[in-house]
């Protein structure tokens, strides 16, 4: 069991980083705010589920996947620890065009839709809060996948500075779920992996 109440105080933090909130909330969010630990991967929402909690990642990863018209999958995002999960789906209760996967060794906080909705009419403001967070959320996203227009060796390297629990293959993600997200071949993923391990850029 991790300790909540430092967990949660980091998201009271978070919240207040976008608009103050009363101390009240964070009391609230104690009572309210469950935590699980993942060691495996684990899919938290299949496609056409309807997303019902927001997640917060206290520690490691969940990765969103999209699906063509052949239902082949690529990674289409990965959100890292001190970041709240949630989208369309959660917001409109309607099914998910996406997958959402918890990787190996992540904990997090979660909360039903339900508490959030009463959270809304407890709280004045709150809504209007959470479609900020949203906004910021789609915003870095869109910002974070910029670094895909360099050269693949680039994003390559760049890709496992951000994300070092990946480098050891298949530990969090299969070669090819990698290469889905940088938008490069597996070959070529393999290839320049194994450039920079011999020239010590690793």
């Amino acid at each position: 069991m991790r300790d909540h109440v430092t967990i949660i105080n980091k998201i009271f933090k978070l919240l207040c980083s976008y608009k103050p909130q009363p101390e009240a909330l964070r009391e609230h969010l104690n009572k309210v705010l469950t935590g699980k630990f993942y060691p495996n991967r684990t899919v938290l929402f299949q496609k056409g589920d309807i997303v019902k909690e927001v997640q917060f990642i206290s520690d490691g990863y969940i990765a969103c996947y999209a699906f063509n018209n052949e239902m082949d999958a690529q990674v289409v995002n990965i959100t890292a620890k001190n970041t709240m999960v949630f989208g369309k789906s959660f917001t409109g209760q309607f099914p998910s065009v996406f997958e959402w996967v918890c990787l190996p060794g992540t904990y997090l906080m979660s909360i039903d839709y339900e508490a959030v909705q009463d959270i809304y009419s407890r709280f004045p403001g709150t809504e209007e809060l959470a479609r900020i967070i949203l906004a910021d959320a789609i915003e870095r996203e869109l910002l974070d996948r910029l670094f895909l227009n360099q050269d693949a060796e680039t994003v390559v390297s760049e890709f496992y500075q951000r994300f070092k629990e990946f480098k050891m293959p298949g530990r969090m993600m299969l070669d090819a779920e990698i290469a889905s997200y940088l938008l490069i071949g597996e070959s070529t993923l393999r290839n320049i992996r194994a450039k920079l391990i011999r020239q010590g850029r690793w």
